[in-house]
């Protein structure tokens, strides 16, 4: 890496840094106001589903990612017990995710808004022209890998640009999604681009991905994303955007009976509301090994969450699964807009 580039990147940690200290110690009073009760105990009451309800959204991130991603997400939604998944627009294998996603239509699909690209070998770029986004650009012309370097380089309008680009590109291919959410927390970086993220879902009436309550255990730069985002819940949730109170976005354990008893557990320390879990699909093949070493970890939350031993324990449990489409029909803002349109 060149100095230039190095010095770059060390200014928008150290700026980031600096903002996300600021923030904690300004946030603190209003943090308190989201976490004290609502007018009803929580969003899922708000919904209409009883006050000690523990519902339960699971959803698969990454699809488009490549062919196997594409096949083991497809297989956990035919599941069950994944409720939904969400498509990236920008990657190679996003035509193959809509044309399986139209073999199922009873499956919950959103769009997985995407301004990063992490993978050292496997690179995309914009959907948008690159003059009209170059600050979403590496020096290479694909996206940048950090959500740090998106945050010091890309203005709200170019953002606004290329997630509008992602919609119309799916739409266009006969797919409108359930719900839009963000690769990697991105367009919960800063205000202005969180504001874009809802403008553009406003706009073309689809529900977006944001909790009530930031998660917990998540690393300290997505921490500090939500915590941010979490000064605007009780306007969004008295505007009737929000549909879910908590977020779970952790992993754990090693190997495929770990991550059932992970998962078992947490699903046992559900909360009365609506949860999201954000898990990720994937198969032990050359393809998947050949972009990340996380390629098991992808491999065992989609068994385990084929699992009999999950399905028992959420029986156990008495937790509600739920759809985005179902929250939205729950939800006077979105209520009667967002049938997904994935037919031939």
């Amino acid at each position: 890496m060149s100095k230039h580039w190095l010095g770059i990147g060390c200014a928008a940690l150290v700026a980031w840094v600096g903002f996300a200290g600021a923030m904690y110690a300004v946030e603190a009073e209003m943090v308190m106001k989201y976490e004290r009760p609502l007018a009803a105990p929580h969003v899922g009451a708000w919904l209409g589903y009883p006050a000690d309800a523990k519902v339960l959204l699971v959803h698969a991130d990454d699809m488009g990612l490549c062919h196997s991603v594409n096949v083991a997400t497809l297989e956990a939604v035919k599941g069950g017990m994944v409720t939904s998944a969400s498509l990236m627009a920008p990657c190679d294998w996003f035509v193959e995710a809509v044309e399986l996603a139209k073999t199922y239509p009873e499956g919950d699909w959103g769009l997985h808004l995407t301004l990063t690209c992490e993978w050292k070998t496997l690179r995309w770029r914009p959907l948008a022209e690159a003059s009209a986004v170059p600050g979403l650009l590496d020096r290479h012309g694909f996206m940048h890998r950090s959500v740090l370097d998106v945050a010091a380089h890309a203005t709200p309008a170019e953002v606004e640009t290329e997630i509008r680009a992602q919609v119309e590109h799916a739409l266009r291919l006969g797919f409108r999604p359930s719900h839009l959410d963000s690769h990697m927390g991105t367009l919960f970086a800063t205000s202005e681009f969180f504001e874009v993220y809802r403008k553009v879902a406003l706009d073309y009436g689809i529900p977006y991905m944001a909790p009530r309550v930031p998660p917990a255990g998540s690393s300290p730069v997505e921490t500090a994303l939500y915590r941010r985002f979490a000064t605007y819940t009780p306007q969004l949730v008295e505007a009737g955007e929000i549909v879910h109170d908590y977020l779970q976005t952790d992993t754990g354990g090693q190997g495929l009976e770990e991550r059932i008893a992970y998962w078992a557990d947490q699903v046992r320390g559900l909360r009365p509301g609506v949860t999201q879990f954000i898990i990720h699909c994937g198969q032990e093949v050359d393809e998947l090994k050949a972009i990340t070493g996380s390629y098991r970890s992808r491999t065992w939350d989609a068994t385990a969450w084929q699992s009999p031993q999950l399905r028992h324990v959420l029986e156990e449990e008495g937790v509600i699964l739920t759809t985005w489409r179902e929250l939205a029909r729950r939800q006077p803002r979105w209520r009667g807009g967002v049938e997904p349109e994935i037919g031939e």
